[in-house]
């Protein structure tokens, strides 16, 4: 039987994330996820878009932690997407891009270890929201 308000437990645990799991973290009971899904909404080309950038890449992708780096995950899709979430200083920083280098979203979260952040806007595109979970919560 599950608690109400009871963590679901990782069914694939990576690398400890002492940034924000472990004793005294954000999430202490939970272990640091292999697997997080991040999903991105409301990106809009921006004033500078060139069909060279691509069409808005809103979606949910399911990113990878990097082997060596336990508050980094990545996604990579040959020629089309290239995805990073991590922790740096506690905060969440997501970014997307498409292969040819234009970076579609780059956000920063302003909770410690938090789970969504929004659009700094790079120009070519703007506006748009990210969030991350390591469930089906999203």
């Amino acid at each position: 039987m599950v608690l109400m308000g009871t963590p679901a437990p990782i069914e694939n645990p990576g690398d400890q994330c002492s940034l924000c799991w472990g004793p005294n973290k954000t999430y202490p009971g939970t272990a640091t996820p292999l697997y997080i899904t991040v999903e991105f909404a409301g990106i809009e080309k921006g004033p500078i878009w060139v069909a060279a950038a691509g069409e808005p890449l809103n979606g949910r992708y399911t990113v990878e932690q990097v082997i060596g780096g336990p508050c980094e995950w990545f996604f990579f899709e040959a020629g089309v997407v290239y995805l990073e979430v991590g922790y740096a200083f506690t905060k969440l920083r997501s970014q997307i891009s498409n292969t040819a280098g234009y970076v579609q979203f780059i956000g920063l979260s302003v909770d410690d270890c938090g789970k969504e952040c929004s659009n700094f806007g790079t120009g070519w595109f703007i506006g748009g929201t990210c969030k991350v979970d390591w469930t089906d919560t999203i």
